[in-house]
């Protein structure tokens, strides 16, 4: 992200306004199309597996590692990963960034539907986190955000009294809850845009938080 665009967005909300950051569903798609091609190698595993039961035996077969990781893949990057990415594909997302929160907002049934709102001030950081990553091969990188203890409690305790009133009450020492965006919002760019327009929210909501 260039400075000049930073700065424009953050005197947009500053003065009140919304800043309205689109998913980028063709980094999605890259990832349907990574997901299909390991399926596809996943299964080619599991035929040469099955392939050789005349001549190893079921047993042997079965116990292979092309059986094992070509199922491994059918099940992770297929069962999984396929209908993950695609309904990821087929739902566009966007976030809207005011003055006092951000929400994110998924299309369906032809309108946007609010899916997440959090105020500004139940943050306590935001950050990026590779998930399903294995060496040499990276896993897709998601920004999210960490609840402060009191909005975590806060939350704990609406979910407690919904599913189980006067029965559970919440933990109170349990740690802010950690909360990931989707993937169709890229880690690096919305990152830097949620952390400066956090930082600059904040400060004005405590001043002292500034020095």
């Amino acid at each position: 992200m260039r400075n000049s665009d930073l700065t424009e967005q953050l005197r947009t909300i500053r003065a009140g306004g919304t800043v309205v950051v689109t998913g980028r569903r063709a980094r999605v798609g890259c990832a349907v199309i990574g997901c299909a091609a390991f399926t596809a190698i996943g299964v080619t595993m599991i035929t040469i597996a099955l392939t050789s039961i005349p001549r190893v035996g079921p047993v042997l077969a079965l116990l292979s590692r092309p059986f094992i990781g070509g199922t491994l893949a059918v099940l992770f990057f297929g069962a999984w990963g396929l209908p993950v990415g695609i309904r990821a594909l087929l739902r566009r997302r966007r976030l809207l960034l005011g003055p006092e929160d951000f929400t994110e907002e998924v299309w369906q049934h032809r309108r946007w539907q609010q899916v997440g709102r959090i105020p500004w001030t139940d943050i306590a950081d935001f950050f990026s986190r590779e998930i399903g990553g294995r060496w040499p091969l990276h896993g897709p990188r998601f920004c999210g955000y960490r609840l402060t203890q009191d909005a975590s409690i806060a939350a704990a305790a609406l979910r407690y009294r919904r599913r189980l009133p006067r029965l559970v009450a919440p933990d109170e020492t349990a740690v802010p809850r950690t909360m990931l965006l989707g993937t169709v919002f890229p880690a690096g760019h919305v990152l830097e845009l949620l952390s400066a327009v956090h930082r600059q929210q904040t400060q004005q909501v405590d001043p002292s938080k500034g020095h």
